[in-house]
């Protein structure tokens, strides 16, 4: 039983609670959760309701220095509700964008969550052009408020011959309403990856463009939050040289972009970093490895001084490596070399170092998990190897875990826990040393 597991002493300063199962999840599987700078916690999930496929979206709360999960009454509901994204607010609050309807019918809205009357807002439409439909959406928020969605469309009547989507990005700032801006060509096929803001206001869009390997590059948007901000767009790869990317944003204002090359043998793992004040800065890349395996996922984070860190999975093998000033630290690796690594979460926290989530498998021929691993790096070097848990994070879980810290650099997990369908969403937290302030 988890009530039974003591917790779990990682070093003199930090402490981790025992794991403990959030009610009501019950069969459920992979969460989409959120922490709050003030420690505010969420975590949602989709009830099937009805045929043709009908959506609830559930959610539950608790708030900071608490152990009890508040039910939030269901007010979203939608067909093929899916693909939901959160953005925490500084006060505990979350705002959601989240895909409905089906083909032909498809579209992007956002509702804000208030996590101390345990209401949804009123659901907006994003993007309103009818002769598309809008999925895949992407979220962030800014220090200032403003909201960043971003999101496929595709045309309901399509051309003849490949398929055409274009990344399409709307902003709304406080109080105001919803403005657009398409960052790809009409007649190419873009998808947006990932959105980054940070609290000055600097954000960053990154996009594959192309539909067939042979032609995608990597491109990004950024803009800065100075007095007469305005859009950049970059190309960053050459034709056929990008299979998956990770973009980050600083609160200095460096933005980051690491992704997975495969146009040569080398099937390198790139980072390109851009400081979004200066106005006419050139991205800069560079090769973080030549030879990581082919399709791995990067994952990249962001410093409050613009350090950089990339990590990635080579061969089950969790690596990782280190930019600051322009240099490249060494390769470090980061997980054990006689086991199976699922990289799940690189974050940072506000005091620069970054926290690793990772779940450790063995092979008895399948992968048997052996539980949660958690790493905090400083500067590129890691400290020591933090058991969250034992093999209950089951093989059906790997991929699911997401980590989150708070303002006080306090770290939150939340993961599904067991194999389905005999699995519940479970949770643990770090101790501080002192009281929290």
């Amino acid at each position: 039983l988890l009530a039974s597991l003591a917790p779990v002493s990682v070093s003199a300063a930090t402490t981790w609670t025992a794991p403990r199962r959030i009610p009501g999840t019950v069969g459920q599987v992979n969460p989409v959760s959120a922490t709050a700078p003030d420690g505010t916690d969420v975590v949602l999930w989709r009830e099937t309701t009805g045929v043709p496929l009908q959506n609830a979206l559930h959610a539950q709360v608790r708030r900071a220095g608490t152990t009890r999960w508040l039910d939030v009454p269901v007010r979203l509901k939608a067909t093929y509700l899916q693909d939901m994204v959160i953005a925490p607010t500084p006060d505990g609050d979350f705002w959601v964008a989240y895909q409905r309807g089906d083909f032909g019918k498809q579209n992007v809205m956002v509702s804000r969550l208030d996590s101390s009357a345990r209401t949804w807002s009123k659901p907006a439409r994003v993007f309103t052009d009818p002769a598309y439909d809008h999925a895949g959406p992407r979220l962030a928020r800014s220090g200032d408020g403003t909201l960043v969605v971003a999101a496929y469309a595709r045309p309901l009547d399509p051309p003849v011959g490949d398929p055409v989507y274009r990344a399409e990005v709307a902003l709304r700032a406080p109080g105001g309403g919803w403005t657009r801006r398409f960052f790809s060509p009409v007649d190419t096929f873009a998808t947006p990856s990932a959105v980054a803001a940070n609290a000055a206001g600097d954000i960053i869009v990154a996009f594959v463009q192309g539909h067939n390997a042979a032609d995608q590059t990597v491109r990004a948007a950024t803009r800065g939050h100075d007095a007469a901000p305005r859009w950049k767009i970059r190309t960053l790869t050459d034709a056929g040289d990008v299979q998956r990317l990770a973009a980050a944003m600083g609160a200095d204002g460096t933005a980051a972009i690491a992704w997975s090359a495969t146009a040569s043998d080398a099937r390198a793992i790139r980072v390109a970093t851009l400081e979004t004040d200066r106005r006419l800065a050139p991205w800069v890349g560079r090769n973080v490895v030549t030879n990581a395996q082919y399709s791995t996922e990067p994952a990249v984070v962001v410093g409050p001084t613009g350090e950089v860190t990339v990590a990635w999975r080579n061969n089950g093998v969790i690596k990782s490596r280190h930019l600051k000033d322009g240099a490249l630290s060494e390769i470090v690796t980061l997980s054990p070399g006689d086991r199976l690594s699922e990289l799940s979460a690189l974050k940072v926290r506000r005091d620069g170092k970054v926290g690793l989530l990772y779940d450790v498998f063995r092979l008895d021929p399948n992968p048997i998990s052996e539980g949660l691993r958690f790493r905090l790096l400083s500067h590129g070097q890691p400290g020591p190897v933090q058991e969250l848990t034992d093999g209950e994070a089951g093989d059906g879980a790997a991929n699911s875990e997401q980590l989150w810290f708070d303002r006080f650099n306090r770290a939150t997990v939340i993961y599904t826990r067991g194999d389905y369908p005999d699995t519940d969403l479970a949770w643990l937290e770090q101790v501080p040393a002192a009281p929290i302030p």
